[in-house]
């Protein structure tokens, strides 16, 4: 089966904030792929119906001929494992991606570039090893696999699987996954490419709502958790009996997608890949350009395999002359691309850490700090809710010299020990660690400085305009689980714009009403910048009830509304009556029961708008309350 390539539309491969990046959603065509079914063998998807729904078990039967294939009767130097997940509005973008692997290929058996599509346009899954071909406009490799089963490429197994399928069937000295697609990076806006059900279960599950490879046909994409998982198994598949346990043979994961060259991502993949690329930036529809980076490497295969790093440094300058003044796609100002040795990684951590704790001190002891960094935070580039991290702590650092709340290098200090640690921090971070962290940068004439990750600083807890996670969420990151700086934001964020903790419970109300029979609900209690509320309905009714919680306990408003044979009758607080103290100590952090409460409600016909007094018994009970910023 031969795929034709149409694109008068390009978008860029994020699927962010509705308005801010339109061509995210709309003016993308595609064409229509040659319906003749292919006699290839056919591809075996994981059960995702199962519990786990994971089989690790290949067999290598499963293979196109039947075995691995071996030139020379032994691995290939390289295998590319290129996962196109385009069951989206980028299909025409990534089909154009698989003619310029064709196109850059150079014909050596040494380099395996194997490539799983999914469409929107067509039902059904591909599997290509590419060849070299000179036609830009339809893919002419061997389709050495194909299903008419629709996949999940937002499922992490299904990445895995095409992942160990490839390394079973083109093993290698060396390998590479490459996702191509939509990606987000971090997001806690409905916008994101997960579906706004999927999004609002992983943030009630507590997961990271950060995503990578959209699927349209299932709403689902993969979390960095997921991603992680999928790696994993990956690099497993890549592993040989007698191999030392230090040997990686995935030499790297690129994320052909927006937004995803952040720190907390690279730190949560640091044990699946030694070297990581990816974005600050959103990336141009074009994507990476494969047909240099192709032929380069089939050019040179065994000169990359005994220098890894330099292929990633490679990929990174290829991409940025590529959009350049002299560079074959559309010259862009605004690109960003990063090679990670992960390798640096906890070191990058431990720094970030130390930075993290002392700031958080010393911000609550002396405001100075926590102005320096807002101040910081301005001088940096933002991305969507994410800064350039080395501009940011570069600015701070700068600051806090100015100022002389920090040691300089050498200078005998007699102040605070925090302040000493930090300063230790800031430098080990910038000058010891980062250099073998990040070794190939590539910046459009936008972002001259950019240090090659980003790092989380919002300016609101829940996310705002920006569709960035939610504080809550990013607390259970991998780096808001290692060190303080989730702590930190909270602190200077509450501090300049208020608190935005909320307590919630799930508890219980009744109601009892003269010559009415009782209305029992289970309620949502909550309590939120010196408000408690309640919340709940049933079948035939609901109820709801605010109270001022500034001093002491009091209902400011109640509304009951019953289905009857007649309608909805509505029974409510009188707007003008006075508040009416709850009995007993409350606090938000603490379970609160109230019994038989006298009310004096009044029902209210509002086709004739007439009222009469209905006294009321309201008893209410609330568990011990769970704390959330954003809720």
């Amino acid at each position: 089966m031969s795929h034709s390539v149409f694109h008068p539309g390009r978008s860029m491969r994020w699927l962010g904030v509705t308005g801010v990046l339109s061509c995210c959603w709309i003016g993308c065509e595609v064409d229509e792929a040659d319906v003749e079914q292919p006699q290839t063998p056919s591809i075996a998807l994981p059960d995702l119906g199962k519990a786990d729904g994971w089989q690790p078990a290949l067999n290598p039967e499963d293979c196109p001929g039947g075995a691995p294939t071996l030139p020379n009767g032994k691995p290939a130097t390289w295998t590319i494992i290129h996962y196109a997940a385009a069951d989206n509005n980028l299909e025409s973008a990534l089909l154009e991606d698989i003619n310029e692997m064709e196109a850059g290929h150079r014909g050596t058996p040494n380099v395996n570039i194997v490539v799983q599509l999914d469409k929107r346009t067509e039902r059904g899954v591909w599997r290509y090893h590419i060849k070299p071909d000179t036609d830009r406009s339809t893919i002419h490799s061997s389709l050495v696999g194909y299903s008419e089963e629709e996949p999940d490429s937002g499922d992490w197994r299904t990445l895995a699987a095409f992942g160990q399928w490839a390394a079973m069937c083109y093993p290698a000295d060396y390998y590479a996954v490459i996702i191509g697609g939509h990606g987000s990076g971090w997001s806690g806006s409905e916008d994101d490419a997960r579906s706004a059900s999927v999004l609002a279960e992983t943030q009630a599950e507590g997961q990271v709502a950060r995503s990578i490879a959209p699927d349209d046909s299932h709403g689902t994409s993969m979390n960095i958790e997921e991603l992680q998982r999928g790696l994993t198994e990956i690099r497993k598949a890549t592993k040989r009996q007698d191999d030392p346990d230090w040997l990686n043979r995935l030499a790297f994961y690129g994320s052909d997608a927006c937004l995803m060259a952040t720190f907390e991502v690279t730190y949560d993949l640091r044990n699946t890949a030694t070297y990581i690329i990816g974005s600050e930036e959103t990336e141009p529809g074009q994507g990476w350009p494969y047909s240099t980076i192709i032929r380069d490497l089939t050019e040179r295969p065994s000169y990359y395999a005994q220098r890894p790093h330099e292929l990633t440094k490679s990929i990174v300058r290829y991409y940025g002359a590529s959009y350049g003044p002299s560079g074959a796609a559309k010259k862009n100002k605004g690109i960003t691309l990063s090679a990670v040795d992960t390798s640096s990684m906890t070191k990058a951590k431990n720094a970030f850490e130390l930075i993290a704790d002392a700031l958080l001190g010393l911000a609550q002891d002396d405001a100075a700090f926590g102005e320096a960094l807002w101040e910081a935070r301005t001088k940096t580039y933002n991305f969507y809710g994410f800064v350039d991290m080395t501009l940011l702590f570069d600015s701070l650092q700068t600051i806090l010299w100015d100022q002389a709340l920090i040691p300089k290098p050498g200078q005998h200090w007699k102040g605070d020990p925090r302040a000493k640690d930090l300063a230790q921090g800031l430098n080990t971070l910038l000058k010891d660690v980062w250099p073998d962290l990040v070794v190939q940068v590539a910046r459009g004439e936008k972002y001259p400085q950019a240090g090659g990750l980003s790092l989380y600083f919002p300016t609101d807890l829940c996310g705002g305009w920006t569709g960035g996670p939610k504080i809550d969420v990013y607390a259970n990151s991998g780096i808001g689980k290692a060190t303080a700086w989730d702590e930190l934001l909270i602190a200077l964020i509450e501090k300049k714009n208020g608190s935005n903790k909320t307590y919630v419970a799930k508890g219980s109300a009744t109601l009892q009403a003269e010559e009415l029979p009782a209305a029992e609900f289970s309620v949502d209690c909550r309590f939120s910048r010196g408000q408690f509320t309640l919340r709940g309905s049933d079948s035939g009714s609901s109820f709801s009830a605010t109270m001022n919680a500034q001093d002491g306990l009091s209902v400011t408003r109640v509304t009951w509304s019953r289905r009857t044979e007649l309608g909805t009758q509505w029974i409510e607080l009188p707007w003008n009556a006075e508040p009416i103290p709850m009995p007993g100590d409350y606090a938000p952090d603490q379970a609160y029961e109230a019994h038989q409460v006298s009310i004096p409600l009044q029902t209210r016909d509002s086709s004739t708008n007439t009222t009469q007094p209905l006294p009321t018994l309201l008893s209410v009970s609330c568990p011990a309350p769970t704390m959330k910023y954003c809720d």
